[in-house]
């Protein structure tokens, strides 16, 4: 397990370099962002006094070497717009986008798993195929429509909820909401196929054969051997929501690290885009660490060697 560990760390290492020089790289395709702290009226003097005042004279292998170094200490630099270091905006902003994405997960893992029990459990029926349904159209939906129709009629017309903003629990639930739905449909659906495929194991037909009531053989024989394809589907779905939530965010003007990127990108502010998209590369990694981990615990049998 030690050695195992160590080995993902040191290929989290190498994801993260390569993160950072790709959009390091992309970045610096996307133009020139000096144009943006001059006048209109400035003179090609002025413009390269600002070129030089942001270092972007250098060569481009210069300025890469300056990046890496450091990055490798945590710091990004110093945001255009705020003009305060990147890093620093970036994680005051994280808080608000894990609690997005914990409102959501917890939504679509406390509905998501039930449905897609209870459609195994009657397959073929009226009810297994509502729940097909219902996870159909929450796939097919796009997020920002629904997130648009959800204001519309929970704040607009009931006025029940916020229809924007963060801070408060209750400017949560719309947003939350939003995007556990999507995510809900995918852990309803993963489930019920892996409980499909358990219920027709031998061991299952002996619990019941041994008169064990149908709610232990379902949740403690079906449900645990069925949980390490439901625990890939829910880490992969908390890592890449944080990533996701950028529709989200912006739809709801939610104050997360999600909405920070999309104005960031527009003001091509360097600093803070390269600091989010690391930080949601790191996290995105270490989820998938904690998935791989969380595997050993769940079934005995798995080994790290």
């Amino acid at each position: 397990m030690g050695k195992y560990i160590v080995r993902r760390l040191l290929l989290l290492g190498v994801v993260l370099f390569g993160v950072s020089t790709l959009i390091f790289v992309i970045l610096r395709l996307s133009g020139d962002p000096t144009a943006l702290f001059v006048a209109e009226t400035a003179t090609a003097e002025d413009v390269l006094k600002v070129r030089q005042a942001m270092g972007f004279d250098d060569p481009l292998y210069v300025q890469y070497g300056r990046f890496l170094a450091r990055a490798a200490v945590g710091d990004f630099g110093t945001s255009f717009r705020f003009s305060q270091p990147a890093i620093g905006i970036v994680l005051q902003r994280f808080p608000a986008t894990l609690a997005l994405t914990v409102a959501a997960i917890g939504l679509a893992t406390l509905a998501g798993i039930p449905l897609g029990i209870v459609a195994a459990l009657t397959r073929g029926s009226g009810g297994d195929r509502a729940v097909m349904v219902v996870t159909f159209l929450g796939q097919a939906v796009p997020t920002f429509w629904l997130g648009i129709m959800m204001i519309l009629f929970f704040a607009v017309e009931l006025k029940l909820f916020p229809a924007s903003g963060g801070g408060m629990a209750a400017q949560l639930v719309l947003p939350g909401a939003t995007l556990g739905i999507y995510m809900l449909s995918r852990i309803a659906r993963i489930t019920r196929s892996s409980m499909l495929e358990v219920l027709r194991q031998d061991y299952i037909r002996t619990a019941r054969a041994k008169g064990l009531r149908e709610r232990a053989v379902v949740l403690r024989h079906g449900l645990k051997s069925a949980s390490i394809s439901i625990v890939t589907m829910i880490g992969f779905t908390f890592a890449t929501l944080i990533g996701g939530a950028i529709v989200t965010e912006t739809v709801f003007a939610w104050p997360g690290v999600g909405r920070l990127l999309v104005e960031a990108v527009y003001t091509r502010d360097y600093p803070v885009v390269q600091a989010a998209v690391f930080v949601t590369a790191l996290f995105v990694a270490t989820c998938n660490l904690l998935t791989d981990l969380l595997y050993a615990y769940l079934d005995p049998r798995i080994r790290y060697g």
